[in-house]
């Protein structure tokens, strides 16, 4: 499932005067085993200054709709047991149709691999030839 909505996050501070819009953006998954789990938002993490938006936060919900997990520019994993997950994305800026433009972020969900893999490479692409 997926649900979004932009509201009106606040109408100015002490310290400015220009009205601050958010994006609501909700993610429903299942997570099939119990397991760490990562929520992320690839094209929007891991930027703080050099980001354009005034604010990110990614929430984890459970069945009974509690708060278990909170992050924000930098994701941190979180142990959950199976069951049923909404994951809710908030981003702030002051412009809402750059909002508008959010809307089909994706929310990359990253689990470890039970067992490691291998995997044969190349050094070079004229390895592939040459082997």
């Amino acid at each position: 499932g997926y649900r979004d909505e932009i509201l009106p996050f606040r109408l100015g501070s002490k310290y400015t005067s220009r009205p601050i819009w958010s994006l609501e953006l909700e993610y429903n998954f299942k997570q099939l085993e119990d397991g760490k789990v990562t929520a992320s938002l690839p094209n929007i993490n891991e930027l703080l200054y050099e980001s354009p938006l005034d604010g990110q936060m990614c929430m984890i919900y459970d069945e009974n709709k509690q708060l278990l997990w909170c992050t924000d520019a930098w994701p941190t994993g979180i142990h959950l047991c199976k069951g049923m997950y909404t994951a809710r994305v908030c981003l702030r800026h002051e412009k809402p149709n750059l909002l508008t433009e959010l809307k089909e972020t994706a929310l990359l969900l990253t689990r470890p691999l039970s067992d490691p893999i291998s995997v044969s490479a190349f050094k070079t692409l004229a390895g592939t030839i040459t082997k």
